[in-house]
């Protein structure tokens, strides 16, 4: 072999093997920096939801609490013995529910008047108030309370209807003492909600005396997908977006512009393979953009 031939030989041998090791050293550097964003967007992932589900969990305890209060135990147990001294309960509350509906939407009958109004209405209704005053919204949107066979005892506002005994979340409620609805949009209170039912139980003997429903307005949780830290770091990583979605995959709230519940098909098809997992991450790949690292961290409640 004549020596031009060996010297473009070993030459080129020393590219190629410079080539590989720099193919090598930049796909090791690749992956040591893509491990900690990947690590640190699913930490703040969890971090996010895991505020979200203490902050309803704090409102569930505290409205827990309020079931003791003397004024809400005396007003119940007052409608109890009413309705049992009335004879016929369930033909008194369907022709008051039948009214009720019937009325005009923007009509209070003096019959919801006297619900309305009453001690225990008033109370919650100074509740409201306050919370709409220390947030400058409404943190919720209604609160009403029913007693054991599902009629309305007291509210804050109109409810669609006077009867609940036969609705879904009184049923759990009663059933298991406690119900959380997804989000959804609350027609009676007008807001985009996620539905709370306690069940209210008797301060001296135990026993089920009624239920308490909270229509909690979303906009507390999306607040926290906003909060000044989260800013702070969507600005060190300027691709990156909140997107805060049901378990179905409609959307709640994004940094996106995507309608509220607008349907996701492929973020839920790419969920719905790990729903078993609390955490997890993905990559896909897109035409303009390039690789797309997407994690989640789902809802674990307390």
């Amino acid at each position: 072999m004549k020596i031009i031939y060996k010297l473009t030989l070993g030459f080129l041998s020393i590219v190629l093997l410079i080539m590989i090791v720099g193919y090598v050293s930049s796909n090791t550097s690749q992956k040591a920096l893509q491990k900690p964003i990947e690590e640190n967007t699913i930490l703040l992932a969890v971090e996010a939801m895991d505020k979200i589900d203490r902050n309803i969990y704090n409102r569930i305890e505290g409205f827990m609490k309020y079931s003791k209060d003397l004024i809400l135990q005396k007003t119940i147990l007052e409608s109890n013995q009413k309705f049992e001294e009335s004879g016929d309960v369930i033909t008194h509350i369907n022709k008051e529910d039948k009214d009720w509906i019937s009325a005009p939407k923007k009509e209070v009958t003096p019959f919801m008047q006297k619900i309305m109004n009453n001690e225990l209405s008033n109370e919650l209704k100074e509740m409201l108030k306050f919370y709409e005053h220390k947030y400058d919204y409404k943190l919720f949107g209604e609160i009403f309370v029913t007693n054991k066979y599902g009629a309305n005892v007291a509210q804050t506002g109109k409810t669609t209807d006077y009867r609940q005994d036969d609705e879904e979340w009184w049923m759990m409620t009663k059933r298991n003492g406690l119900f959380v609805r997804d989000v959804e949009y609350d027609e009676s209170a007008d807001v985009y909600s996620t539905d709370i039912g306690i069940k209210i139980d008797d301060n001296k003997d135990g026993s089920f005396i009624g239920t308490m429903k909270i229509v909690l307005n979303i906009a507390e949780a999306i607040n926290i997908i906003k909060e000044p830290e989260t800013s702070r770091i969507r600005k060190d990583y300027k691709t990156m977006e909140y997107t805060l979605i049901t378990k179905e995959g409609n959307i709640i709230y994004s940094t996106k512009n995507l309608k509220f519940l607008e349907s996701v098909p492929d973020l839920s098809l790419e969920l719905k393979y790990q729903e078993d997992e609390h955490t997890g991450k993905y990559i896909r790949k897109d035409d303009e953009l390039g690789e797309i690292l997407t994690v989640y961290a789902r809802s674990k409640g307390y």
